[in-house]
């Protein structure tokens, strides 16, 4: 909140001189009075105080961010400082300060104070219990002249940068446990969305130099997913002047479900193949078999035929026996595909079932991580079992 800090002045000028008419006694005690009066008087004005934090309360309806603490100055605690903003909320953590002001009998803090420049605390009281925060080493993000930047407590920033003058935007989620500065790096960052205007200057994207307008997304797993609403139809549109899909691992593309059963397309060139050495077979054949008819050209038949033996049917044999007409590197899925009875449908419904299994355990597993955990906190501290008992309600 705001306060007053009188300042020191020197009052040391006489005014003795300046009333003569008075007494000595009387005009010291005139000098003295009017001294007093321009101390009393002198102050620095401060619209704000640092409030040191204590309690932080995070989902509670009506409360969300409220915090508590003592200010610094005053040494006055108090409780039910609100964030200044409501569309905008910088949680701080217990023992950070944050700048607090007063309005209309209200407090309300606008951001945290910068004390340690750490992206990922400013800590700097003693003492104050923190509840389920983890301190690390966090690097903070190299900036240019005039940029923006908005980053989290854990690696994760929004950069309003430039190139060459034109407009870049660099939104990103990496970990890395250090301290320093780092630059965004599109190719090796965790997950990142780049836009840019007018190219990034030294920066690749799969090895090539980034020029012109993009937009680049690059992640571990990437899901787009188009939701079917009373004004949508959920579709997803992808157009271009070409379209490139590539895929690197098995290099295989699959459209449809992901759960669904995948069979190949057809490899046009192959079947093509195919097709002219089925006709060509045939078309020799029945040429030499219309020659097979006369004695005389019976020998030549029979040669028309080996040749045609040799020549055609082994491809046609090799095409359909490997079943080279069928194209592995594309597959879609079959929603009206039934497996047979047999080994193979076992084999499927195992692994469903597996797969079942696994999520059932991951989710014990969580559910157990965080009830040790609230353990932990009940040892540590026993006062906030009021707090863990509103969490068990609110997930409820």
């Amino acid at each position: 909140m705001s306060f007053i800090e009188p300042i020191g002045v020197d009052t040391t000028t006489s005014l003795e001189n300046e009333l003569g008419s008075l007494s000595p006694d009387q005009r010291q005690e005139v000098s003295r009075y009017i001294k007093k009066l321009i101390r009393a008087s002198m102050f620095k004005y401060h619209d704000s105080e640092a409030l040191r934090v204590e309690r932080v309360t995070l989902n509670e309806f009506g409360n969300r961010g409220v915090v508590s603490g003592t200010f610094l100055n005053s040494k006055e605690s108090i409780s039910n400082v609100k964030p200044i903003s409501s569309n905008l909320t910088r949680v701080p953590i217990e023992g950070e300060d944050v700048a607090c002001i007063k309005y209309d009998n209200d407090y309300f803090y606008t951001d945290i104070i910068n004390r340690t420049n750490d992206v990922n605390s400013n800590i700097v009281g003693g003492g104050v219990k923190r509840q389920d925060f983890e301190t690390q080493d966090v690097p903070q993000v190299d900036i240019n002249k005039g940029s923006m930047v908005l980053e989290g407590r854990h690696g994760q920033s929004i950069h309003f940068d430039s190139n060459n003058n034109s407009p870049v935007i660099k939104i990103r989620a990496h970990k890395k446990n250090e301290l320093g500065l780092v630059s965004e790096d599109l190719e090796d960052d965790d997950s990142s969305i780049y836009l840019t205007s007018d190219g990034l200057q030294g920066q690749r994207f799969n090895g090539n130099v980034i020029k012109g307008k993009n937009v680049f997304i690059k992640s571990g797993d990437i899901y787009i997913k188009g939701e079917k609403n009373r004004t949508n139809d959920g579709n997803v549109f992808i157009e271009g002047e070409e379209i490139f899909i590539h895929a690197k691992s098995g290099n295989t593309i699959k459209m449809g479900n992901p759960n669904g059963i995948f069979v190949p397309t057809i490899d046009t060139p192959k079947l093509v193949e195919l097709f002219k050495n089925i006709i060509s077979f045939v078309s020799n054949t029945i040429g030499a078999i219309g020659k097979a008819t006369n004695p005389a050209t019976l020998i030549s038949a029979a040669k028309d035929i080996n040749q045609a033996v040799n020549a055609d049917l082994p491809s046609i044999v090799d095409i359909v026996e490997n079943e080279r007409y069928l194209n592995r590197r594309i597959q879609f899925e079959t929603p009206d595909f039934e497996v047979p009875e047999g080994p193979a449908k076992r084999l499927l419904a195992a692994k469903k079932k597996a797969e079942n299994l696994k999520k059932n355990v991951e989710k014990r597993i969580e559910q157990a991580e965080t009830i040790v955990s609230k353990v932990e906190r009940l040892q540590e501290n026993p006062n906030i079992v009021v707090d863990i008992v509103a969490e068990e309600l609110s997930d409820d």
